[in-house]
This record gives structure tokens, sequence and C-alpha cells, in this order.
């Protein structure tokens, strides 16, 4: 929920993170912070919870119970902003899909897999 409603902040406001912080407070009010850059920009939910899980798990160590926990993106990009890719991930499909309803993904889903394997009948339906 925490992940979520962050990453839908950023995506309201057209912005992706290129890193990723927690903050952790215990019963004592002690804390702590620690972050780390993502492969890419992302303000995708999916991508951004198993990171701050990473970190949590990494850096916390259960002496004492979580009071508190926050999740932040920072090094603010625009949303879209060209980077690098992999060829080999399905981030594209992932990218244009956020944010939609259940049917139009997969319907979204099955057009995007078709252009893919089939780029000419795309270009040739002008």
């Amino acid at each position: 929920m925490l992940g979520e409603s962050v990453a839908e902040k950023m995506r309201e406001t057209g912005f992706e993170a290129t890193t990723l912080k927690i903050s952790v407070k215990d019963n004592e009010l002690l804390s702590f912070e620690r972050q780390m850059k993502l492969k890419r920009p992302t303000n995708l939910a999916t991508e951004m919870v198993p990171a701050a899980m990473e970190l949590f798990n990494r850096h916390y160590r259960w002496n004492k119970p979580v009071r508190a926990l926050g999740i932040r993106g920072s090094d603010l990009v625009p949303d879209g902003a060209v980077y690098q890719v992999n060829m080999f991930e399905d981030e594209v499909i992932m990218r244009h899909l956020k944010g939609q309803g259940r049917s139009v993904k997969l319907r979204t889903a099955a057009a995007i897999l078709l252009l893919r394997l089939w780029p000419k009948a795309a270009s040739s339906r002008g």
C-alpha cells in the first residue's frame, strides 16, 4: 500500500525515480535511512517495493519492533525520459500498461506482442 501510493503520486506528477530511499524508526524512536540506485527510472510499485524490501531486509536487524517505515523516490526525471533499455525485458509492455484497467491491459499486451512479432504488418496497415 505504501509503495503503491508513492508510485501513484509520482505517476500523477509525471516523474520517475532513479534512486529509492527508505526510512525506518523503531519503538525507541531510533531511526536510519538507506538508499539505492535503481536499474532504470521507474514510477511502478512492482519495481519500487521489491527494492525497498531488499534495502529493509539488508539493513534492519529486528532487535526492536518497527514503529514507522517510509519509502521515497529521489533523483527524479520526467516520466518517459530516455535511458538505455534491455531488449530482453518486458519493461516496454509494463510501462505502457501502467494505470490501465485489467481488460485494457490484456488487449494492449496482446497488440504489443503482435506488433513485436510482425512489425511489417503494422506498417502496411497505414
